[in-house]
C-alpha cells in the first residue's frame, strides 16, 4: 500500500506538489540552522562573527537548489567549538557543518557514548572530517584503539588536521577506499559540494555536480588486522557498505556492535543487511538512516 505521503503526491497536480516540496525543503534547511546556532560556537571572536553572519544569509542561501539534498553550508570557513572543547575547521560552501554537530545522527552518538569506554577499540569507516571519530577517541582515550577510514584525499587532509587539533594523537587515520578487493584504483563521485556523500559506487549523472576522483582500495580484513575485538563498527559508505563486508569477514567476527548506513522504514541495504546477518548479528533499526546489530552470542 502507498503511503500517505506516495498518495498525496499522485493526486496532487505536479506543479503544486513540486511548490510544496521547495517550500518544505527550505523550511527544513532554515530549521537546521536553528539547531547550529544552537549547537556550535565560533572559536574565537572573529570565527563567530563569521557563523553568524552565515546564518544571517540563510534565509537568501538556503533558496539555492531546492530540488537538491544541501545541509547547512558556511559562507566563509569557520573554526567551530563543539560540546564545549571539540573543535573543527568547517569549510565554505561544503556539508562539514552538520557532520560535526551534536545532533546529526543524535542516536548514533548515544551508541558510541553507550559502547565505548577508556581502553576500547572504535573503528569508523567513512570518517568524513572526524566528528565522530573525535567523539569516539575520547570516549576510548589514549589507552584505546581507533581507526579512522577516509579516502577523499581533501577529506582526509582535514581529518588530520582535526585529531592535531584536539590532541588525538592515538586514532590511526586510513586513506584508502574499502572495497571486497585490494589494490585496485577506482573512481570515487562526489557530489559538488557535499564531500560527504562520496561514493565508489556508481550514480546517475546529475549535469555537472559529479566530480570524479581516483581512489585505491583496501579491506576491512587487511585494515583492522591487528585489532583485538571491535567494541563498534561505524559504516557510512554511501552505498558501498556490502563491498566493504565483503572484504571483512573477519572483521565482522571480532566485532561486537556494528552501525552501518541505511535509508528507508524497511531498509534499501538488503546485500549488507543480509551479509551481517549471516555474521551473527541481531539487527534492529536505530534511526532513520542507519541500522544497528549486536552479536546474537553477546546477548545485548
Amino acid at each position: 500500500m502507498l503511503d500517505f505521503k506516495e498518495s498525496v503526491r499522485r493526486w496532487m497536480p505536479r506543479p503544486i506538489w513540486v511548490l510544496l516540496r521547495r517550500i518544505s525543503t527550505y523550511i527544513w534547511r532554515l530549521g537546521h540552522w536553528v539547531n547550529v546556532l544552537r549547537e556550535a560556537r565560533g572559536d574565537g571572536t572573529s570565527e563567530a562573527i563569521k557563523l553568524y553572519a552565515s546564518a544571517i544569509v540563510a534565509p537568501i542561501t538556503a533558496l539555492t537548489d531546492l530540488d537538491l539534498w544541501l545541509d547547512p553550508q558556511l559562507c566563509f570557513d569557520v573554526k567551530i567549538r563543539v560540546n564545549g572543547s571539540d573543535r573543527f575547521l568547517c569549510r565554505r560552501g561544503l556539508d562539514d557543518l552538520w557532520h560535526v554537530l551534536p545532533s546529526a545522527q543524535g542516536g548514533l552518538r548515544e551508541v558510541l557514548a553507550d559502547r565505548l569506554h577508556p581502553g576500547g577499540v572504535f573503528v569508523d569507516a567513512g570518517a568524513n572530517i572526524g566528528g565522530f571519530t573525535v567523539f569516539g577517541a575520547r570516549r576510548v582515550g589514549p589507552d584505546g584503539q581507533v581507526v579512522a577510514i577516509e579516502m577523499m584525499p581533501e577529506t582526509a587532509s582535514r581529518l588530520h588536521a582535526h585529531l592535531v587539533e584536539n590532541g588525538l594523537n592515538w586514532v590511526q587515520v586510513v586513506e584508502e577506499a574499502l572495497s571486497d578487493m585490494p589494490g585496485r584504483e577506482i573512481i570515487a563521485t562526489m557530489p559538488r559540494g557535499l564531500p560527504g556523500q562520496t561514493s565508489i559506487i556508481p550514480r546517475e549523472p546529475i549535469a555537472d555536480r559529479l566530480e570524479n576522483v581516483p581512489v585505491r582500495t583496501t579491506t576491512l580484513d587487511i585494515v583492522t588486522r591487528e585489532l583485538p575485538q571491535i567494541d563498534v563498527l561505524k559504516v557510512d559508505l554511501e552505498g558501498a557498505e556490502a563491498l566493504a563486508f565483503k572484504g571483512g569477514a573477519q572483521t565482522l567476527s571480532r566485532t561486537r556492535c556494528i552501525i552501518f548506513e541505511d535509508w528507508g522504514e524497511h531498509g534499501d541495504n538488503t546485500e549488507a543487511t543480509e551479509i551481517c546477518s549471516r555474521a551473527g548479528f541481531t539487527l534492529r533499526r536505530l534511526d532513520g538512516n542507519n541500522l544497528i546489530g549486536l552479536r546474537q552470542s553477546n546477548g545485548t
